[in-house]
């Protein structure tokens, strides 16, 4: 489990030949900390001085803090699903009925491994909303956070976004492509919806 290793074990591992954790737990991993930061801006905007902004302040904290086990554990889920293609890589293959076995069980896999990235990007999404919600009554202090938050989702979306268009080579089912393909079009739009976010909050700093 990821959130169970400390981080140079973790690190330790992903440079390891094992071949998980990989870009999905890289990708959990930049989630994770875009919501830890995310809760942090928002503790950190709170006292008499935000009083007005109370209400969504706390709202957005609320919804931060249980995004950061949330996408550790998506995490976890990425490195179970490879695993499991991999196992259905190795399935015996002597005999025609053998290699349908296996196609079928490599195909089943592959569709499943997607799922994951697919629910990273979506994690993505919904860290960087609550980090614009901040920014309009954001403690002047914490804007770079925001910042490294907005810049964390967006490059666990590019990774999710990757994983997804390696896995759609190989996948053969036509409805599940279709699907694989929503899902990488819909990265395009958190990774620019992070970027606008990055650019606004430099251009607050800046003021």
């Amino acid at each position: 489990m990821i959130g169970d290793e400390s981080i140079r074990e973790y690190l330790d591992r992903t440079a390891s030949h094992a071949p998980a954790p990989g870009g999905g737990a890289a990708a959990a991993l930049q989630l994770a900390q875009a919501a830890a930061l995310t809760a942090m801006s928002a503790r950190f905007t709170t006292g008499a001085n935000f009083a007005q902004h109370a209400p969504l302040v706390e709202r957005v904290l609320a919804a931060a803090q249980p995004l950061i086990a949330e996408s550790l554990d998506v995490g976890d889920a990425d490195a179970e699903a490879f695993a499991r293609v991999a196992d259905a890589y190795a399935l015996p293959q002597g005999s025609a009925a053998e290699k349908d076995e296996r196609t079928a069980a490599i195909q089943a896999a592959l569709v499943e491994a997607t799922e994951p990235p697919q629910q990273l990007i979506e994690l993505a999404r919904s860290i960087s909303a609550l980090g614009e919600e901040l920014l309009g009554c954001a403690n002047p202090n914490i804007l770079s956070d925001i910042t490294a938050a907005a810049a964390a989702a967006r490059a666990a979306a590019t990774i999710a976004q990757a994983t997804l268009e390696i896995n759609l080579a190989s996948v053969k089912d036509s409805s599940a492509r279709r699907t694989i393909e929503d899902r990488i079009h819909a990265a395009d739009d958190v990774i620019d919806f992070c970027n606008g976010l990055i650019v606004r909050t430099r251009e607050e700093i800046a003021r």
